[in-house]
């Protein structure tokens, strides 16, 4: 009997709506953190914009950067003796794919940004829950990238201490 009544004012608990409600320093500073959101968020599409031109154009800029290096159809030795069509190919997935990355972000941070901005004018909670859902979005795909940055960075710390070794026992 005791353990039904505990499991009813749990569940009780859980199902009560609980209202939030933000003081003035709080909209103020919500307010203030759409606006930064807002313009990291075009910064963003700048970006993306950016990636993306340099995806499409990269056969053109890779010609251009090795017009002076004899013969153009290779590139030097640093780069292996590939190609300006390999190495173009190679830039222009890179250009698109972290133009799409990019954009994602910033969508979300964007959309963050538009709906709290609405949010505070309307009062409106669909608005907040809203915004709020895609600063989560944001974060995460924030902490993912951050996930595999670290993963490559590690990755080619060993990778450059196996060389070094590998050196070292040559010699």
């Amino acid at each position: 009997m005791e353990n039904q009544n505990i499991e009813q004012e749990v569940t009780q608990t859980v199902t009560e709506e609980k209202n939030l409600n933000l003081n003035f320093a709080s909209q103020s500073y919500l307010k203030e953190t759409a606006k930064w959101a807002k313009f990291l968020g075009i910064v963003g599409f700048i970006g993306a914009g950016f990636y993306l031109l340099f995806g499409l154009f990269s056969r053109l800029i890779l010609k251009l950067l090795f017009a002076n290096v004899g013969n153009v159809t290779g590139l030097p030795p640093m780069y292996g003796g590939m190609s300006i069509t390999s190495l173009s190919i190679i830039y222009f997935f890179y250009g698109i794919i972290a133009a799409a990355i990019t954009f994602i972000v910033a969508w979300y941070l964007f959309q963050f940004a538009r709906k709290a901005k609405e949010a505070l004018a309307t009062s409106d909670e669909n608005a907040m829950e809203f915004s709020h859902k895609n600063l989560n979005t944001y974060f995460k795909i924030r902490g993912i990238l951050t996930i595999i940055m670290l993963s490559f960075l590690a990755l080619s710390l060993l990778l450059c201490m196996v060389v070094l070794i590998a050196m070292a026992c040559v010699q």
